[in-house]
């Protein structure tokens, strides 16, 4: 078995981790190394959910995506990694850039409220 992650490994990875994947075994060095600084780590975690988009349709995706608020960057990376179906890469693009915009609106209207007070 090799050191390094297969393709489907690295495409499954958690949607709510954004780092890119690194070697298996530098993440067990690095899990070994927070272990032994936080006996707790050690301790069995619950599962992590994780999301293939190239395991399901457009629409699944597309569903998935706005379901779970704040994942369709990660998703988009790993369909662009994966099957990078450009209707769906175009869609998760127009879901991200409406996203920033509300948050960048959402940003202004807390700064203007924080300015009148």
């Amino acid at each position: 078995m090799s050191d390094e992650m297969t393709m489907r490994e690295r495409r499954a990875i958690p949607v709510d981790r954004a780092e890119r994947a690194r070697p298996r075994r530098a993440v067990e060095v690095l899990e070994a190394a927070a272990i032994e600084d936080d006996p707790s780590l050690a301790e069995p975690q619950p599962a992590v959910e994780i999301f293939d988009p190239a395991d399901h349709n457009i629409e699944d995706v597309l569903r998935y995506v706005d379901e779970h608020e704040g994942v369709a960057a990660a998703v988009a990376e790993l369909e662009r990694s994966g099957k990078a179906r450009t209707t769906l890469l175009a869609q998760l693009d127009e879901r991200i850039a409406a996203a920033e915009a509300n948050a960048e609106a959402n940003d202004d209207a807390d700064k203007a409220e924080g300015n009148e007070n």
